[in-house]
């Protein structure tokens, strides 16, 4: 190129932004689950850190350029047409369905990362230019792309040999996610594949050939389905915008041949399943999502104009709910028209379009003088730009993308860059001086005050948890009661701190925490969560009201089942935990029990409910066997995850021995059973799927060296079986 790029330090930070934002802002925030009854601390997987303080950094590095750029430009640059307007309408009726939510804890959260997103998207419309700096701005979200891809790439050679069928993570929460970050990088990779010069040039195209393989490795049919049509859309947009060549067509047909080559070279070891066609786990995923359209649809039903609050879906959805528990409707615009009402998306739709109408007229001529950076002009990477987008907006068609703020972040900047190189995307308007920098400070303190208070509460929670783990209390007192000052709405905090304080023998606060925990949020998690509270305190009326509040909002509620359960065992009441195991058992072939989210998470509350019925000798033998069933399916699926990974959401070590201790009891049980000819085969079935469990839970604990585990597994099975093989 002819001459250094001189680049302003706000351009450096913006870009760091977008740069960033996969590594730091991948995981979802909020992952720290409080420990309301004090026993150890559960995390998501890959969430064991605090996301939250990447999503400030990321905050931070997009709010002040865009503070100091409203401060520093004479004249402003705005979004040409109605770009503007509807992009201000959107965020406008997003913070209007915050006022009437019975959620509105986690509507701020939302709405702080959409306005950091959404402001990213102003901030390169207005300040790339056409130039060089919005071409070295697409270089670098290339970069971050192929870095992605690489990590993914390690991660799949590390596991292979144990799981060739491994589905890659990355940086990401997600599978899913990943795919959608790596379909919406690929044409921009693509594209500095094809035409990148200099001395980095052979460097550059071996990271650029990365993302496509990275994205087979996802096993996302999603994302592959996105990236075709950003594939596709880059070919047929540089065709229109006359730069399209032989380069180009080479780049793309060399990217797809390796992505082949990687998946058959990883369905000859075994893996690949989920790609290939009529796959069962792909079945089931769409499946799910079936459902979760229409949950979603009732929902909509109920309220099509206001819905029930951004940032509501995963504890509004409850009452309407065919499926078990996710946070995603698994469609980004049906998640927002249950949250912010029909209305959003019909004007967000609007906004896609006439930013569509603004980046797609192509320039007088394919050569424009003066604009190139490593070989690449503006049209190339508008063509990329814009084909990124539309492969993120294919994939928010079957999974909820924007919701995760590493991929909103990136979406938005995506088309704030191809605007900055469209023809007519942006105009001057003269603003009265102080007014464009107040504007600007305004909304970065809004964004960063949401932001941040987010952030600095999950930092005190995380620090508190850790306390608890070391039975610090007190300090872990002090941590939550800082957490709660920060979010004084977030219930997980609010429940942890009335936790310790109820240690600490202060049962009048408590309760205060318990109460406005459920204030709050309103939703089954903390109704159960104030039961198990209640009956910390010694409380048992207390606490079933909560339960039965929490089966109120959600009808299915596995946790609210098991722990009324519990309290009826517990307190005597046989008829009464009868009757509630018979519904439970009943529970067991809708499609609440049968379709999950994660099908190797079985629940093993039906099984505890067959169990029960056996006892009291109610259809006996019929009870036993599905009991048999779910346990055995949980020991050979749920729990060697649960010894792999170590502590997940939703399950405790004192849990999963309890299911372990039923699963022994289910097997005894079967084994001992009155024989008859009918019987016998049923009994031989259990003993063959008990040896090869225990085997299988047996060489689990050897592959992770816990020598003591193994011995203690082999002495309680062969109490219960003693002719296994030790």
């Amino acid at each position: 190129m002819a001459g250094a790029v001189r680049l302003r330090w706000e351009w450096w930070l913006f870009t760091a932004a977008l740069f960033l934002a996969p590594f730091l802002a991948g995981q979802f925030g909020f992952s720290i689950i409080a420990s309301e009854d004090l026993q150890k601390i559960n995390f998501l997987p890959g969430g064991s850190g605090v996301p939250e303080i990447g999503y400030l950094i990321i905050g931070l590095l997009v709010m002040t350029p865009l503070v100091v750029t409203a401060w520093k430009s004479p004249v402003a640059r705005f979004p040409q047409g109605w770009i503007l307007s509807f992009l201000c309408l959107f965020w406008v009726w997003l913070l209007l369905s915050i006022v009437s939510s019975d959620f509105r804890a986690a509507g701020w959260r939302e709405l702080g990362i959409w306005t950091v997103s959404l402001s990213a998207f102003v901030l390169a419309a207005s300040t790339l230019g056409r130039g060089r700096y919005a071409l070295a701005f697409a270089g670098i979200i290339a970069l971050a792309g192929c870095l992605e891809a690489a990590v993914a790439i390690r991660e799949y050679a590390e596991s292979f040999r144990g799981d060739p069928n491994w589905r890659v993570f990355g940086t990401f929460f997600n599978p899913d996610f990943l795919a959608c970050y790596l379909a919406m990088a690929t044409p921009l990779c693509i594209a500095f594949l094809a035409h990148v010069r200099g001395s980095l040039s052979p460097i550059l195209r071996l990271l650029a050939f990365l993302p496509l393989p990275a994205l087979v490795l996802t096993g996302s049919r999603g994302g592959l389905i996105a990236a075709g049509v950003g594939i596709g859309s880059f070919l047929a947009l540089s065709a229109w915008n006359r730069s399209l060549d032989r380069r180009v067509a080479i780049a793309v047909a060399v990217s797809t041949l390796i992505a082949i080559g990687t998946f058959g070279l990883v369905s000859s070891q075994g893996g690949g399943g989920r790609l290939a066609p009529g796959s069962s786990q792909e079945a089931h995923s769409g499946s799910f999502r079936l459902h979760l359209w229409q949950d979603a649809k009732a929902m909509i039903q109920a309220k099509p104009m206001a819905g029930f609050g951004l940032g509501s879906y995963p504890w509004a959805r409850t009452e309407f709910a065919t499926v078990g528990f996710t946070r995603l409707a698994h469609n980004t615009f049906i998640q927002l028209a249950t949250e912010s009402g029909v209305a959003s998306v019909v004007v967000l739709f609007a906004l896609f379009l006439a930013w569509g109408r603004r980046t797609f007229p192509r320039e007088a001529s394919g050569e424009v003088p003066g604009e190139e950076l490593l070989g690449l002009r503006a049209p190339l990477i508008r063509s990329a730009a814009v084909a990124g987008v539309l492969a993120a907006l294919v994939h928010n068609m079957i999974d909820s993308q924007a919701y995760l703020f590493a991929n909103n972040l990136t979406m938005w900047g995506l088309m704030g860059l191809a605007l900055a190189l469209a023809v007519d995307g942006t105009m001057p308007v003269r603003v009265p001086e102080p007014a464009l920098g107040l504007m600007g400070s305004a909304i970065a303190i809004f964004a960063l005050t949401l932001v941040g208070r987010m952030a600095i509460g999950a930092n005190y929670a995380s620090s508190a948890q850790a306390a608890v783990v070391r039975r610090e209390l007190s300090a872990a007192e002090e941590g939550f009661a800082n957490a709660v000052y920060w979010q004084p709405s977030d219930r997980r905090y609010l429940l942890a701190y009335g936790g310790l304080l109820n240690w600490a023998r202060d049962s009048k606060k408590a309760k205060e925490q318990v109460k406005a925990a459920v204030a709050a949020e309103p939703s089954a998690d903390a109704y159960v969560g104030a039961g198990r509270l209640y009956l910390a305190m010694r409380e048992p009326e207390d606490a079933e009201r909560s339960f039965r509040a929490a089966l109120e909002k959600d009808p299915y509620s596995p946790t609210a089942e098991m722990e009324l359960l519990d309290l009826y065992r517990t307190a005597g009441r046989n008829e009464q935990m009868v009757a509630l195991a018979r519904k439970v058992a009943a529970q067991r072939e809708t499609t609440y029990a049968t379709t999950r989210a994660v099908p190797e998470m079985v629940e093993t509350i039906y099984s505890e409910a067959n169990l029960i019925l056996a006892k009291e000798g109610d259809d006996r033998d019929r009870r036993l066997q599905e009991a048999f069933e779910d346990l055995d399916s949980y020991m050979r699926t749920t729990y060697p995850i649960y010894l792999r990974r170590g502590q997940y959401s939703g399950i405790t070590d004192e849990q999963a021995a309890k299911n372990r201790d039923m699963y022994l009891s289910s097997v005894k049980a079967s084994l001992a059973i009155r024989r008859d000819d009918t019987l016998e085969p049923w009994q031989r079935h259990v003993s063959d799927m008990f040896k090869k469990t225990v085997e299988s839970v047996f060489n689990v604990y050897l592959d992770l060296k816990r020598h003591d585990d193994a011995s203690q597994w082999t002495e309680d099975t062969n109490a219960v079986h003693p002719k296994l093989p030790t």
